[in-house]
């Protein structure tokens, strides 16, 4: 890949302009910034997602859902009432509320939101024990799907079959219009934490910026030109409406008395259109692109200031140099996935000794070299000043 450092600069101002620089230039690895990251919603913020008619069948007060150790009580009533459906399954309870700065692999973690600078082991924290053991007593209760370690069913589809009350998932503006399409019925969500990360916690990390970027491979004959092509798809309403949704009145039309919503033309619809990838996510800027029918007119804005408004971690802008560890980054992978998943369903017997485990394999495997490597190449980061 090219370093975009050496032209973002000079010829890449309305990059800079669309995203900040300090995200624009966030996906670097000692100076080398390997992409810029699409324009999207990348704050974090997570809430429990139900179906509606369950709970108001059930009378639950979704206003005192706080926190992961509220849903017992959700739970118990939705059992007793509902007792062929699974209250909830797969193993995001572990991760679908982000207290922690991953540092990308999650081998080494910034604790608390990533308000500390202090490099920590996530899998011997007593946040991480404290979930794990949560949770194998909603599975000990009956409330989690007994193969939520292996089922490959997404929630949304075990949702939409009738046999899935609740998942875990990020919340941002307009995601309820997106979970009742996807689980064909009517949802509800609440903010949801823990007693280590209250509920109203809106946490930016650099992996969260980070997940879809765009470069210019280091085979480019012209640099320059690549970057000022990129450059100009920030800016390109045209561009990145042409790429998403296709050609005006033949992929998609306006919608009556709206020059910024789109729908399907006459006698298109989702099951026979021609052109239509509705992922704005992944391209450059859709803050300037068009907005799909059923979304607020406004929802760029909302997810402006929902990124505006998220707290970030004290590493943000940092990523570590892993070349010198890739070899050990393996073996903790296999070891995290030996067990990570019977833990964060519940679903192995002895969770504390599970855990254990987990952490002595994790250090004999060179855990702590990686630890003391991210350490080290971030209090560089930091005493360089590029926080």
């Amino acid at each position: 890949m090219v370093n975009l450092a050496d032209y973002i600069y000079d010829h890449g101002k309305d990059i800079l302009a669309a995203l900040g620089e300090d995200v624009a230039v966030s996906g670097a690895i000692n100076g080398f910034v390997y992409g810029t990251p699409a324009q999207k919603e990348s704050a974090s913020r997570s809430g429990i997602v139900m179906r509606k008619d369950i709970v108001e069948g059930c009378g639950i007060d979704v206003n005192a859902i706080h926190t992961l150790t509220d849903l017992g009580a959700v739970y118990a009533k939705v059992k007793a009432r509902y007792p062929d459906i699974d209250c909830f399954a797969g193993t995001n309870f572990m991760y679908q509320i982000e207290t922690h700065d991953s540092l990308l692999d999650d081998f080494g973690v910034l604790l608390d939101g990533g308000r500390t600078t202090t490099v920590s082991n996530w899998y011997e924290s007593e946040e991480f024990r404290y979930k794990a053991r949560l949770i194998r007593d909603y599975y000990k209760a009956g409330y989690v799907k007994l193969d939520a370690a292996t089922t490959t069913e997404t929630a949304q589809s075990m949702v939409r079959a009738g046999t899935l009350f609740s998942y875990l998932n990020p919340i941002k503006p307009g995601f309820l219009i997106q979970a009742n399409a996807e689980c064909g019925r009517e949802m509800v969500t609440a903010y949801i934490g823990t007693e280590y990360r209250s509920n109203d916690s809106n946490n930016l990390y650099t992996s969260s910026v980070n997940f879809f970027n765009w470069g210019i491979a280091a085979s480019s004959k012209d640099p320059v030109k690549a970057m000022q092509f990129l450059n100009w798809c920030y800016k390109s309403p045209e561009f990145n409406n042409l790429i998403n949704f296709g050609i005006e009145g033949e992929h998609y039309v306006f919608v009556p008395g709206s020059k910024r919503v789109i729908d399907f033309p006459p006698g298109i619809n989702a099951a026979n259109f021609k052109y239509h990838l509705n992922m704005g996510w992944l391209f450059p800027n859709q803050f300037i692109g068009h907005i799909w029918n059923g979304l607020p007119e406004d929802i760029w804005d909302q997810y402006k200031r929902f990124n505006d408004s998220a707290h970030k971690s004290a590493a943000f802008g940092f990523m570590y140099d892993s070349s010198s560890v890739q070899t050990i980054l393996a073996g903790l992978s296999s070891i995290q996935s030996e067990y990570i998943n019977a833990i964060a369903t519940g679903s192995i017997e002895d969770v504390d000794r599970a855990i254990e485990e987990l952490n002595q394999k994790l250090y004999n495997a060179g855990l702590q070299q990686v630890i003391n490597l991210k350490q080290s190449q971030l209090n560089a980061w930091l005493a360089s000043g590029k926080k």
